[in-house]
């Protein structure tokens, strides 16, 4: 049965990167372009001060926002991670010296559980069969689309915080 598993997960994992391969071709020369931006964006919907959003960040909505989401995240840190990282330490489970490779088959918004145990591996291969859909031009939004969009994002973290997907 472990070897049917294996071997069906390493297919599913050729599978993807033939599919990522082939829908990348178009995007070569703006990769280092899509890399920074997917950067900036991940700054600014954690609350992170970025150059390229600055202008929504100076709104008082964002502001808001911005003061929520860093309480919900160090809540979830000193809830949830902070206790998988001391038990880590405490059984001597990593070190900083540890350059093994963490594969975790069933990823998705996990990763904050996976980096809690093994944060200093040197690799990290996750499988998802979600799509990944695409990131919003938010250069486009008027200011209540862009609240509501962070509102919307808010809430939809809510649950994670509490719970988590681990």
């Amino acid at each position: 049965m472990n070897k049917i598993f294996f071997f069906l997960s390493i297919v599913l994992l050729f599978y993807s990167c033939k599919q990522q391969k082939d829908t990348n071709k178009t995007n070569v020369k703006n990769q280092d372009v899509t890399v920074s931006y997917l950067g900036d964006y991940a700054d600014f919907l954690t609350g992170k001060k970025n150059e390229n959003f600055q202008d929504i960040q100076q709104k008082d909505f964002y502001k808001t926002y911005e003061k929520t989401i860093a309480t919900n995240w160090n809540s979830f840190y000193l809830n949830q991670l902070s206790l998988i990282k001391n038990w880590t330490i405490e059984h001597n489970i990593t070190s900083r010296t540890d350059t093994a490779t963490v594969f975790y088959p069933f990823s998705g918004p996990d990763f904050p559980f996976v980096n809690a145990f093994y944060p200093y591996a040197k690799n990290y291969i996750f499988i998802g069969l979600e799509n990944v859909g695409q990131i919003p031009d938010l250069s486009k939004y008027s200011d209540l689309q862009l609240e509501n969009y962070l509102y919307e994002f808010q809430n939809a973290l809510s649950e994670y915080f509490r719970k988590g997907y681990f």
